[in-house]
């Protein structure tokens, strides 16, 4: 599983010649499917465009490298310019506002993890603020409940505040030294 923020900024080579061209500049997300569909890759060269690499053009990702087929991934004027379109106006989902449906704030889009062989959404990670995270840590919300991605915010049609994770913070980090006393 990985996340948006890992991915964003690496570098992109292709696999049988080990050239990089680029770096992940956004992740284009399908919001009716709920999963990634692929990356706009920033060139190394100003002069050259974006471009759409599929994702099932990726063969691999390790830390810092994302792995390709082929670094000529979509060149089509038009696809590129309806993938742009589609990135800005969807694929933003980093810093929405997750509510449910009664209209309670859960809190904002701090990550996103998802499965790389099928792109599929698996969770968010949220913020409720910086105080909020160093002290409680950010919450976990897994995605196996129905929600609907929206132009602004994320709606959860089900929700449990019980069955959230939290990671990180001051008071688990104090929490975990007690429990090994």
């Amino acid at each position: 599983m990985f996340s948006f923020l890992q991915l964003l900024d690496i570098e992109v080579k292709e696999e049988n010649s080990g050239k990089g061209s680029g770096a992940v500049g956004k992740i284009i997300l399908d919001p009716k499917k709920k999963k990634v569909e692929g990356f706009l890759i920033k060139p190394k060269n100003v002069l050259k465009k974006e471009w759409f690499l599929p994702l099932e053009d990726v063969t691999g990702i390790e830390e810092k490298v994302l792995y390709c087929k082929s670094q000529k991934g979509v060149s089509n004027d038009e696809k590129e310019d309806d993938c742009k379109k589609e990135t800005e106006k969807n694929s933003d989902l980093l810093a929405k506002e997750v509510m449910t449906k009664d209209g309670n704030r859960i809190g904002r889009i701090y990550d996103v993890l998802f499965r790389e062989k099928t792109g599929t959404l698996e969770a968010f990670l949220l913020s409720d603020g910086l105080f909020h995270d160093l002290l409680s840590g950010r919450k976990k919300v897994t995605l196996n409940i129905y929600y609907s991605i929206l132009e602004d915010q994320v709606l959860l049609k089900q929700y449990d505040p019980y069955v959230e994770e939290t990671y990180g913070g001051l008071i688990q980090k104090i929490e975990e030294k007690r429990n090994r006393k």
